[in-house]
């Protein structure tokens, strides 16, 4: 995988994706430098591959990777399409703080989608923070 070339590094105040309404926000307060990843379609170009739109390598003292995902309903396919983006980089980011994000188009309620994020958890030992249509992120 060729990060060099999929990666924007970025030092803005507010660092923004959005795609179909939904939008993925950094408030960027301390302007940390930060790798901005494009994942599918640059870092990972396999259609039958699961991954998760961007991920963000937050720089400096306390390095962080956030994995996002702006999905419309089918959070399941959300949480599976981050799960293998974190198991394809777990080389470059071994021992690194992880979070990840899922901007939806709505958020589903019930003990279905409870019972997957507990999953999630357990798999990758962090939790997963979903939120409809705008999710920002202070760093």
């Amino acid at each position: 995988m060729d990060f060099d070339s999929c990666t924007d590094l970025i030092n803005h105040r507010t660092i923004r994706v959005s795609e179909n309404k939904r939008t993925f926000s950094i408030r960027n307060t301390r302007q940390r430098q930060i790798g901005k990843v494009k994942v599918d379609g640059c870092l990972i170009t396999n259609s039958s591959t699961q991954k998760c739109d961007y991920l963000f390598e937050i720089k400096g003292q306390n390095k962080e990777v956030f994995y996002v995902e702006l999905k419309g309903k089918d959070i399941e396919r959300a949480l599976s399409q981050i799960k293998n983006t974190i198991r394809l980089c777990e080389d470059r980011h071994n021992g690194i703080n992880k979070k990840s994000f899922i901007v939806s188009s709505r958020v589903p309620t019930g003990t279905d989608i409870q019972k997957q994020l507990k999953s999630f958890y357990q798999t990758t030992g962090f939790p997963v923070q979903i939120k409809n249509k705008f999710l920002e992120v202070k760093i």
